[in-house]
């Protein structure tokens, strides 16, 4: 049986992969990529590793950059998304020209005659980053999301509840709740420094990028993710879960 040819953009460059995304660049912009059959890489009982929700990420993450870009906080432009030509999801949009904030302590970022040391990481940098991600998430992010409500949960009729959750209760699909009010809060459980494009020189702030992990939900779903420490550590906060889970229900 013949295997299916991923669909291509004028000039798309594969730049890396995981388990479960592709992620590649034309000259203008980024594209994230569902991982087709035929690349599948398989776990430890030789069973394909797969994203049962990553339809509904990519769909919320394009739902999310429209709806955001009406606020003060700076997201890319979404360029397109949808299925490709064989099915497979996928999301593109604008390239900034920037540091990633995951990047930036690889050498130090200041302009010439400002470095903070000549070769090696750079803490300096990485410091003042966080400090200036700091301020962007108190003073724009939160504040912006804190004023998108809802009366029903989810984004766009999608509901895909943190990892931390999924984990724990594995069922197959998870129905929109309404409410009399628009008691939901725009949030997203994974924004943080690492999820930033700084600028060159500065460190400023560019934008927020990574959009999958978000929707209309209750406050207790809003999580700032500062380390992989804390992140990892919802997994195992069990009654945390079980409230979320209980809220996910109500």
């Amino acid at each position: 049986m013949a295997v299916a040819t991923r669909s291509i953009k004028q000039g798309e460059k594969e730049v890396y992969s995981t388990a479960l995304r592709i992620y590649s660049w034309t000259p203008t912009t980024f594209i994230k990529r569902e991982v087709p059959p035929e690349r599948r890489q398989k776990n430890l009982c030789g069973e394909c590793i797969v994203d049962p929700f990553v339809k509904e990420l990519f769909q919320i993450e394009a739902s999310a950059l429209k709806l955001l870009s009406q606020t003060k906080i700076k997201v890319p432009k979404l360029m397109d998304s949808g299925p490709d030509e064989n099915g497979l999801a996928f999301i593109e949009m604008e390239l900034w020209a920037g540091i990633p904030g995951s990047r930036v302590k690889e050498e130090c970022r200041m302009p010439d005659g400002g470095k903070h040391i000549d070769t090696g990481e750079c803490t300096l940098c990485e410091e003042k980053a966080w400090a200036n991600a700091e301020s962007y998430l108190t003073n724009v992010v939160l504040p912006e999301l804190a004023k998108l409500r809802s009366k029903t949960m989810g984004l766009d009729g999608k509901v895909v509840p943190p990892p931390w959750v999924r984990y724990h209760d594995n069922r197959p699909s998870w129905v929109p709740k309404v409410s009399d009010t628009d008691r939901y809060v725009f949030c997203n459980w994974d924004i943080g420094a690492h999820n930033m494009m700084f600028q060159y020189g500065t460190l400023e702030v560019i934008g927020v990028y990574d959009w999958e992990n978000a929707g209309y939900y209750p406050p207790e779903f809003q999580f700032v993710n500062r380390s992989r420490h804390e992140f990892d550590a919802q997994f195992e906060d069990i009654p945390k879960v079980r409230h979320l889970i209980a809220l996910l229900d109500t």
